[in-house]
């Protein structure tokens, strides 16, 4: 140490002889003490001087003093960690607990005059005594909504549950809570959008639900498998992703789970159903309806008749024989609507969604009037969530244009589009295949409306925006919707493409 040696020289130099050592033992004693990392009497050092001296002689014996010290203080840190947990979670059950009581004294008929509480009505109560009750902590405030927003989601209710779900998501993050808890809350927001029919942000909550999970210790693989199996079914209707790469990854999980004996049979039946819809996409239908008929099968041993976890199972079925048998497919499509309306509390995304696939089998078996009854309900019911699922409303909407335009009432038609044409621009931009294929759909109709008018320069210019949605977007875009946009640009003869017999006007 410099400073030592500095401190004994100056020492051994000074010139009043009563500061200087007193002799050379004196001296070489002061040394020795520096080689031994004693203080030395040169240097007047404080506290912290000798303490550094002290640990520089036992530099083993502190060392091991100090990794005990330091794995004492992480024990009790975990403990008191664990302590914490603990009581959290005592808090989360307790205040669950409570609400539940409370929820079922809220229907007790004694309580309401006599009239009897549905199950989602029993939730707005919950959500109304979350909103008037500001001293939960956060994390019990997020363990009950996302209780409640569970509730609505299983009631085909997906936008009463998005808001509750999203903010339990904040208080968690909020709260730095584990990654399994948020992981989660996530898979639980994803189920809710997509219930909603809003699958472009359900796809991106979905990865971001596996990312925590993957993250979390002891994670249960089931757990991310049964969100991966849902993202993966997202993203088919999205259509970001090729339907070969989906359906290989979805054939991949079906054939795991089948060659497991301890397999979740729940987890089985959501593979199967999300392959059938896959190949049903890519025209595999024969392939599509095996796969949707074991997983029905499988679920029908699974759930009573009246369970509502059917009808996922039932609708796959139906959807899967559109083209192969539609009969069939109307007949399923009629008794779900029937059974959907005698059970629910009122109209929902789902039942938008039944009555759309209706009103297209019936457009593909030549039964417009009804496709177009089918379709009119769909767009209804699908307006009144089009706040949380606008690109569904807008294929919907588009799709019952396009049947006002066979029936030829076209003014019926651009009455319905005309308002819209700036929502299906602002919506393509958000690349769903349903709000592509709506806008492209949308300026088809719009163009063969105004060819029938005789205005042969808006219709090239509708027929000629819808084809370069297509082409700029060919992986979202609906072949048939691209040679319609094709040939309708043609049969303006504003233009000269490949149309043989067009003269350029």
């Amino acid at each position: 140490m410099p400073a030592d040696i500095d401190a004994i020289v100056l020492k051994a130099m000074r010139a009043a002889p009563g500061e200087r050592y007193a002799d050379v033992a004196a001296l070489a004693a002061d040394l020795q003490r520096h080689l031994d990392s004693r203080p030395v009497l040169a240097r007047r050092g404080q506290w912290w001087y000798r303490a550094r001296r002290f640990v520089r002689r036992h530099r083993s014996g502190v060392a091991a003093i100090a990794a005990i010290a330091v794995l004492l203080a992480g024990f009790a840190f975990e403990r008191e960690a664990q302590l914490r947990r603990t009581e959290l979670e005592r808090d989360k059950a307790q205040a669950l607990a409570a609400f539940m009581r409370g929820l079922f004294e809220d229907a007790d008929p004694s309580r309401t005059r006599g009239s009897r509480l549905t199950v989602a009505q029993a939730l707005d109560l919950g959500v109304e005594r979350l909103r008037d009750d500001a001293g939960l902590a956060p994390e019990v405030r997020a363990a009950l909504l996302l209780s409640v927003g569970r509730g609505y989601t299983a009631l085909d209710m997906g936008d009463r549950a998005i808001p509750l779900l999203r903010e339990a998501d904040a208080l968690l993050e909020r709260a730095s809570a584990p990654p399994l808890e948020r992981g989660r809350a996530k898979a639980a927001l994803r189920r809710a959008y997509s219930m909603a029919l809003d699958t472009a942000s359900a796809t991106v909550t979905g990865h971001e639900a596996i990312a925590l999970l993957q993250r979390a210790p002891g994670a249960d693989p089931d757990e991310i498998r049964r969100v991966r199996i849902n993202l993966l079914f997202d993203h088919i209707t999205v259509g970001d992703r090729p339907l070969e790469m989906l359906a290989a990854e979805l054939e991949s999980i079906v054939e795991g789970l089948e060659r497991r004996s301890d397999a979740d049979p729940e987890l089985l039946i959501q593979a199967l159903a999300a392959l059938a819809v896959a190949q049903a996409a890519a025209g595999h239908d024969d392939a599509a309806a095996r796969r949707a008929d074991r997983a029905l099968a499988i679920a029908r041993t699974l759930y009573g008749p009246e369970d509502p976890a059917l009808a996922y199972y039932r609708f796959t079925a139906a959807l899967s024989r559109m083209r192969s048998d539609p009969e069939e497919a109307v007949r399923a499509y009629r008794r779900q609507i029937a059974d959907y309306e005698s059970t629910n509390d009122g109209p929902t995304p789902g039942l938008g969604a039944m009555l759309a696939y209706l009103g297209w089998t019936l457009e593909r078996m030549g039964r417009h009037e009804e496709s177009v009854a089918a379709l009119q309900r769909a767009e209804r019911v699908a307006g009144r969530f089009a706040a949380v699922a606008p690109d569904f409303h807008l294929y919907v909407l588009s799709g019952l244009a396009a049947q006002y335009q066979r029936l030829g009432r076209s003014d019926e038609a651009v009455s319905l589009l005309r308002p819209q044409l700036s929502r299906t621009d602002e919506a393509a931009r958000r690349a769903t295949a349903w709000a592509v294929n709506g806008r492209i759909r949308g300026l088809n109709v719009m163009g063969e409306a105004a060819l029938q008018r005789g205005d042969a320069e808006e219709a090239a210019r509708h027929f000629g925006m819808a084809l370069a949605e297509a082409e700029r977007r060919p992986d979202r875009a609906r072949a048939s919707l691209r040679s319609a946009a094709a040939a309708g640009l043609c049969s303006t003869g504003t233009v000269r493409p490949a149309c043989p017999g067009l003269a350029t006007r």
